[in-house]
């Protein structure tokens, strides 16, 4: 870096002593110049577009770069990296990736308490209380009771479930006339998650005299098993990568975030 600096002294010098930054272009220049030596060979080069709250366009940068660290999210990082394989950009991207994708078992569910039992105008903004049990199955059951701060009383409980029923995987497609990557995944692959949320809260119901809401909070489903507080999967751990998030495939290349669980893993994973 050194000896690059020294080739660019002219240029750099003088924005340095009039205590300015080293504009964007320079200095990606210089370190597509130090990618281009042999030492480092086999970078990145990462396409960035600057936009606005609109999504308009507003300049286009490119990021050299000997070490790339995808942390996305599930849904980002698949849709990067299943597009860069699709599209030939990083074509010895293994299948694996855009696979192994789950909403980590989440199921919402609303109930409508008695007047006897209200819920309180008054409520935190996180949830603060928890509990588990077992569903028919014997299995693992786990809930968060998700607070309604609206500073009036509304006598709903509303509750997010994560239970230990791995549904079936989702997966990712790419659309070469769209330039999309899409998320094949339907609810019914959630149903035996919904069939053990529904036999929990039916005893919760007969014992606390409440009901499930009836409005549409959810549009549509009683029992919501079409949203995710917890997307995991999609680049999943020990398969699209090393036991570490690393790409075999391509040296330098990393993924860290929530894309390495598979499917599902616990309460709060992502």
């Amino acid at each position: 870096w050194l000896a690059l600096l020294d080739e660019h002294r002219a240029e750099v010098e003088p924005i340095l002593a009039a205590g300015e930054l080293v504009p964007d272009e320079l200095t990606v220049a210089l370190i597509r110049d130090r990618l281009s030596q042999d030492d480092a060979s086999g970078g990145f080069v990462l396409d960035v577009n600057s936009i606005d709250i609109d999504g308009r366009v507003l300049k286009q940068v490119e990021l050299p770069c000997t070490h790339l660290f995808v942390g996305a999210g599930s849904m980002g990082s698949t849709e990067l990296l299943v597009r860069a394989r699709e599209r030939g950009d990083l074509p010895d991207l293994s299948a694996d990736f855009g696979t192994f994708w789950g909403p980590n078992s989440d199921i919402f569910v609303a109930r409508d308490n008695p007047v006897w039992t209200p819920t309180g105008a008054t409520q935190c903004t996180v949830p603060a209380t928890t509990f588990t049990t077992r569903d028919q199955f014997g299995k693992q059951f786990f809930s968060m009771i998700i607070p309604m701060p609206v500073g009036i009383e509304t006598y709903v409980s509303f509750n997010i479930v994560m239970v230990d029923n791995v549904p079936v995987p989702g997966h990712f497609t790419y659309d070469a006339a769209k330039d999309s990557v899409d998320l094949q995944w339907d609810t019914e692959q959630s149903a035996p998650a919904v069939a053990s949320t529904k036999y929990v809260f039916d005893a919760i119901n007969t014992k606390a005299s409440s009901s499930y809401s009836q409005g549409d909070l959810f549009g549509g489903p009683t029992i919501c098993n079409n949203a995710t507080y917890h997307p995991v999967g999609g680049c999943p751990l020990g398969k699209a990568t090393d036991a570490y998030g690393r790409v075999p495939q391509y040296p330098g290349l990393y993924v860290v975030d929530s894309s390495l669980i598979r499917v599902g893993l616990c309460a709060n994973p992502a």
